[in-house]
């Protein structure tokens, strides 16, 4: 019998398994989802409007993009502008990770997100799905910011959680060049006094890479109503 979709099952079946879907399993899942264009708002003014002009109270918005990329700085002033609901991956796997510790004071001390991100991912697979259903009972937007750079897992999203909503809203967070993420990579590691070494630099670099190319092949729509890429710029627009 064929489990039911849902992101705990989709997620398990297709990307943590030790046995990988073949490649037209993967293809079949994603290209089941329509595709629409990629509006790229990147230093653009009128960026803002056109982003609170898509969005409804049955909106779910999903806002990604490489790491230190600004996500997690822009998804609170939309939401003050829309009134809406955040969920970030990030601080729910923090949340789990401080509450189940036996040794709070230590767990404190030793406080990583890369840590607690080797520990929670399967906090997160069995219960995103259930508290964005949660949440959605308040009526207003929702916004999860999370790292969903390949697309099998932004579709994983979109078919299960975003089934859910009237309108899905991408908002890819990239800045236009490397040489702009890296100042701003290394900028927000400072400020979080958490200086990167050579080899993990060099993968989030990586990382962007593959994001610019998304970007530029127009992948980012699958499943979307409205799909968006904005950088730090658009982001200052916002309050």
């Amino acid at each position: 019998m064929t489990k039911k979709s849902n992101y705990r099952n989709d997620m398990k079946r297709l990307v943590c398994t030790t046995t990988p879907p073949s490649i037209t399993t993967i293809e079949k899942y994603i290209t089941e989802l329509p595709l629409i264009n990629t509006v790229n708002l990147r230093n653009r003014k009128i960026a803002k409007e056109l982003i609170l002009n898509a969005i409804t109270e049955n909106t779910f918005i999903l806002i990604d993009g490489p790491s230190m990329s600004g996500k997690s700085t822009f998804a609170p002033k939309l939401a003050k502008e829309i009134s809406g609901i955040v969920i970030d991956i990030d601080y729910l796997a923090a949340e789990y990770y401080l509450k189940h510790s036996i040794n709070k004071k230590e767990a404190i001390e030793n406080f990583s997100f890369k840590r607690i991100n080797e520990e929670t991912d399967s906090f997160i697979i069995n219960n995103l799905q259930k508290i964005i259903k949660e949440k959605k009972k308040e009526k207003k937007p929702i916004i999860l910011v999370g790292t969903y750079i390949q697309i099998l897992q932004r579709a994983i999203v979109m078919k299960t959680i975003g089934k859910m909503f009237k309108k899905t809203v991408s908002i890819f967070c990239c800045e236009e060049s490397e040489e702009a993420y890296k100042k701003l990579y290394l900028s927000r590691k400072h400020d979080l006094n958490n200086l990167p070494c050579n080899n993990e630099f060099e993968k989030e670099c990586k990382n962007f890479r593959f994001a610019s190319s998304l970007i530029q092949s127009n992948l980012l729509g699958f499943g979307f109503t409205n799909s968006y890429v904005i950088n730090t710029t658009v982001s200052d627009e916002f309050q």
